[in-house]
């Protein structure tokens, strides 16, 4: 064995993947590089012990970790955290290696004098019965500039990635709350503080089929703008400056505005194109340039002559087309999914992925089980007699609390529950109502219950959501709401955490707070709790 031969851990993450797992296995034991792990995490598989029972046959050879289902960050994450080695490899349980992929990646690293740096490669496509049919070769792109080029094009496959462990002591693990874009919001952040080297092999195969999360996963395409949005500002203007110099700072720029508007941020639009004529004139902005708001589709029509003129002069009016119908598509994109449709679009594609009820698995019996035990003393303790359920949804735990004489009313945004619910639990004490909370006149009742819905929306969706609760004459509100986070951010994709005694919502010190006991994303979500206000203390 070479002087250098560290040891490198392979992380197979694998849900449900009979199919295909043996096949990545076999590719990773068949490593001509010896000194590897390979470590296979089951995150919580439902097929009947198939996955486990592929894993299992493999006997020492490997690693077999098994988890609660909670997503692949959180089967990558803890892999992670169990690997002995001093390198990291992750392998879908439906893709490949090839044989000498680790012994190509260690020899490059060896050669190097700086070996705290990431190696990533080419790869080559397959279709599901493993066909090779198309090899992708990446471009050469400068370490520098490693962060700018994974934003813009996204057009790197982890797999290929050798990673050392160290990195991940700098920039943290994989992201739990996003399903289908952890990796690229990782390799962003990442390659800001860790060198990223490209290595002109085929170090992967990746299949391609039907089944794959990113294309099944309805979230996709909001998770694909919430990483545009989220990491664009990283991209600072002292780190372009640094990075692209005078030269190349305007074309930088000008390659922001493609996926920006793909994507529907016309204020991050706005920015990019400000800057790219900065860089190519050094004129001031306000002679130039009408103000235009972050998010004003009609600010951005009036700006469409200016940058013709000022920007791209050789080609005006194609330039001036192409931003028509990006003004087209911001239009289609505010008018799409008002809250109604988006939430009637989740219940039917059981979006929440939830295997009990299609609320998700936050509305199990497991994750209410401490909710069920302490709500009735609550109930008892305030007085409670009238409960508005706000939203219901398909009532699935709620109607395992025995509510006594007190009244219950619940309303949800989509029709199709109410009656689905209205026809299963309807009764002179369980009433079902088809009423918008944010926005429609609510009734009065004793006590609001919002779980696990406010960070589902706006954030100013939210403070009209908690404007309406004040005005229907509730007395009090319990909502979800997670203690320990610091901050709040907007909403970007399905979802984030809300810590309401943040601003913009800044509640006061809630009356009563119980702790949910909630063990998602393997204990990243311990804080999640109820909070009780009284209404009538909200500003």
């Amino acid at each position: 064995m070479p002087a250098f031969a560290p040891k490198v851990s392979i992380v197979i993450p694998v849900y449900n993947g009979s199919e295909y797992l043996h096949y990545a296995i076999d590719s990773a034991l068949a490593q001509t590089y010896p000194n590897i792990e390979v470590i296979v995490v089951n995150d919580g598989s439902s097929d009947g012990g198939a996955t486990e029972a592929i894993a299992l046959s493999y006997g020492a050879r490997i690693r077999y970790l098994s988890k609660i289902n909670g997503g692949v960050a959180t089967a990558l994450n803890a892999g992670i955290a169990a690997m002995t080695g001093e390198y990291f490899s992750w392998l879908s349980h439906d893709d490949t290696y090839p044989c000498d992929k680790i012994e190509k990646q260690v020899a490059f690293l060896d050669a190097r004098e700086d070996r705290e740096v990431v190696v990533y490669g080419d790869y080559t496509l397959m279709d599901a019965k493993g066909s090779l049919f198309h090899t992708v070769r990446l471009p050469h792109r400068p370490s520098a500039a490693m962060p700018y080029y994974l934003y813009i094009e996204q057009n790197l496959h982890g797999c290929t990635l050798l990673v050392p462990k160290s990195a991940f002591s700098k920039v943290g693990t994989f992201p739990l709350h996003l399903r289908t874009t952890q990796d690229y919001d990782l390799w962003v952040r990442m390659a800001m503080l860790v060198p990223f080297v490209h290595l002109a092999e085929v170090l992967a195969h990746a299949r391609q089929h039907v089944g794959q999360g990113s294309r099944t996963l309805s979230c996709h395409k909001d998770e694909v703008r919430c990483f545009f949005n989220n990491n664009y500002r990283l991209l600072t203007q002292d780190w372009m400056r640094t990075t692209f110099g005078s030269g190349g700072l305007r074309v930088a720029y000008l390659g922001l505005l493609s996926p920006l508007a793909r994507v529907g941020l016309y204020g991050y639009f706005w920015d990019a194109v400000r800057q790219s004529m900065v860089a190519t004139q050094g004129l001031p902005l306000s002679r130039r340039l009408p103000a235009v708001g972050h998010t004003s589709v009609k600010g951005l029509g009036a700006l469409v002559q200016a940058i013709a003129i000022y920007l791209l002069p050789s080609s005006a009016w194609r330039f001036k087309q192409k931003i028509r119908q990006i003004l087209t598509y911001a239009k289609t994109l505010s008018n799409r999914y008002p809250l109604q449709e988006h939430f009637s679009r989740i219940y039917q594609k059981n979006i929440f992925g939830g295997e009990e009820s299609r609320s998700g698995e936050g509305s199990s019996l497991m994750q209410t089980a401490k909710l069920r035990q302490d709500l009735p003393k609550l109930f008892w303790e305030f007085g409670i007699k009238s409960l508005l359920d706000a939203p219901c949804g398909d009532f699935h735990w709620l109607q395992h609390i025995d509510l006594g004489q007190i009244r219950y009313v619940g309303i949800d945004i989509v029709p199709e529950l109410i009656e689905a619910n209205r026809t299963a639990y309807g009764d002179s004490l369980h009433v079902f109502d088809h009423l918008n909370l944010v926005s429609d006149p609510l009734p009065t009742v004793d006590l609001i219950l919002c779980r696990d819905c406010l960070v589902h929306l706006t954030n100013a969706d939210v403070k009209k959501a908690l404007a309406n609760f004040k005005r229907s004459g509730a007395t009090y509100l319990l909502a979800t709401t997670f203690t320990s986070r610091a901050s709040n951010e907007e909403l970007c994709g399905c979802w984030r955490v809300l810590n309401l005694e943040k601003p913009p919502f800044s509640l006061p010190k809630p009356l009563r707070l119980i702790i949910e006991e909630c063990t998602e994303g393997d204990g990243a979500y311990a804080d999640k709790s109820l909070g009780l206000w009284r209404l009538a203390d909200l500003c």
